[in-house]
């Protein structure tokens, strides 16, 4: 289920709003019901940077002698 932001172009009001299908979509601004609320472009989001596998030196049952 995507997350999409929107932006009220009258009144400035930003939102993410979740939407599950088509009927989801919102038309008006929930704060100044004005119809100029709109869909903003947004970016992936996602976790970046470098994972390793290996467990911390004495943790759990991994111990190197």
């Amino acid at each position: 289920m995507p997350i999409h932001a929107y932006k009220c172009l009258k009144c400035g009001f930003e939102n993410d709003e979740l939407i599950r299908s088509s009927a989801d979509t919102p038309t008006q601004c929930p704060s100044c019901n004005s119809e100029m609320y709109e869909r903003q472009v947004s970016a992936h989001g996602g976790i970046q940077g470098n994972f390793g596998t290996v467990p911390k030196r004495g943790a759990g049952s991994y111990k190197r002698k």
